[in-house]
């Protein structure tokens, strides 16, 4: 389940940087309503610099591969959210490990197609500073019922998110959609669309991610 909501980064950014603090003090000392509306305009133009809705706003009109390379070296969406397993996930508890993101549903078959390689690529990365997140437009209840049975996936798995993926991620590269996001939080890499038979699609995602794992871990 996931839940995004753009007052916590607003409340992050403000406390993290002392800034409530400051003009709290200078709100109780002064008493004056310029310095409370001074306080709301400089949170907000602060938080709202550079961020994932103002990149995508950018790249909007562009073709599907060139909107993908616009988004690069800009700041990934925050969230908070729990797995279905309940285990709480926080994007700026994150900062300074690789996070790779995969957005896909149980109805997809190039998603299903490639699940083995996305396994494989986990085993391989996982004693490394990398996350590796899933998010499904499934509920928890379906992929108990109808994934788990005969499936493995193992990403950490953020179920009942379609409106996280619609509404707020925006997200218009079809599916699967898998980001890879740097030790700063900025978007590395895009990669959406796959194939649907399973040896060509496990071949093509670890062709596609290993690399720049690689290179981001400087292993070249």
């Amino acid at each position: 389940m996931i839940q995004y909501c753009i007052f916590s980064q607003i409340t992050r950014y403000v406390i993290n940087n002392n800034i409530f603090f400051y003009l709290l003090k200078i709100l109780i000392l002064k008493n004056t309503t310029g310095i409370f509306i001074l306080f709301i305009f400089l949170t907000f133009s602060l938080v709202g610099q550079n961020s994932y809705q103002n990149s995508l706003k950018d790249c909007a009109g562009l073709n599907h591969y060139e909107s993908q390379q616009c988004m690069l070296d800009k700041p990934v969406f925050d969230f908070t959210g729990t797995t279905y397993k309940g285990d709480s996930i926080n994007l700026s508890a994150l900062k300074g490990k690789i996070l790779v993101l995969n957005f896909w549903f149980m109805a997809c078959t190039p998603c299903m197609a490639e699940l083995e390689g996305l396994n494989e690529i986990v085993d391989e990365y996982e004693q490394d500073a990398v996350e590796f997140i899933s998010f499904t437009w499934d509920s928890s209840a379906d992929l108990e019922r109808d994934f788990f049975p005969n499936h493995t996936f193992k990403f950490k798995i953020i179920s009942d998110a379609q409106a996280f993926i619609i509404e707020d991620l925006k997200l218009g590269w079809g599916f699967p959609t898998t980001f890879i996001v740097n030790q700063q939080g900025m978007i590395h890499k895009i990669f959406s669309g796959g194939e649907t038979e399973k040896a060509a699609a496990n071949a093509a995602i670890k062709k596609a991610i290993v690399p720049e794992l690689d290179k981001l871990l400087e292993r070249e």
